[in-house]
């Protein structure tokens, strides 16, 4: 027979049952929306005793087994979290406005989660030509002030004016 676990209250059933008892129990807990500490901690209390990092490992297992990581879950998972970070900030915001440094740097925190979970986070994709610029608000008169300035200075140096070229209009 195989391996025998023995739970709390005292009865020994074969270790792969017991097993799938505990994987289907995490993937229920998951799909309440349960994170994994709170997944462990809940699994503790019923006699199994695991990790929260095991957890996150034997969720990505059954979905991967199974196949129920579909896009439209990944959405509404995506989402899910999205809105418990948002609840999270609202409720830091009383201490945040109190000054509180602990408080500012875990909302510093969530938000950086929220960004990478909504994508933001990520550096914009560069352009075809590889080429990057950029965009800051010129004064008009400031420009055609340094234009002038850089006429003069290349026309004050013999045989350079022909060949600096011509600079834009200013906007």
């Amino acid at each position: 027979m195989g391996e025998l676990l023995n739970l709390r209250d005292g009865y020994h059933v074969p270790a792969k049952l017991a097993r799938a008892e505990r994987n289907r129990r995490i993937l229920e807990l998951s799909i309440e929306g349960h994170r994994p500490r709170a997944i462990a901690e809940t699994l503790a209390r019923e006699g199994h005793l695991i990790a929260p990092s095991h957890v996150s490992n034997v969720l990505r297992k059954l979905l991967a087994e199974t196949g129920e990581m579909t896009k439209e879950r990944a959405e509404e998972l995506r989402e899910m979290d999205l809105a418990r970070l948002d609840a999270m900030l609202v409720k830091l915001a009383p201490m945040i406005e109190e000054g509180r440094l602990t408080a500012m740097d875990r909302a510093i925190k969530i938000i950086q989660q929220r960004a990478r979970l909504a994508g933001i986070d990520k550096a914009p994709p560069e352009r075809e030509g590889g080429d990057t610029y950029n965009i800051f608000a010129v004064d008009p008169q400031a420009l055609a002030d340094a234009e002038e300035a850089y006429k003069r200075r290349v026309d004050a140096v013999p045989g350079t004016a022909e060949e600096v070229p011509e600079l834009p209009p200013a906007p």
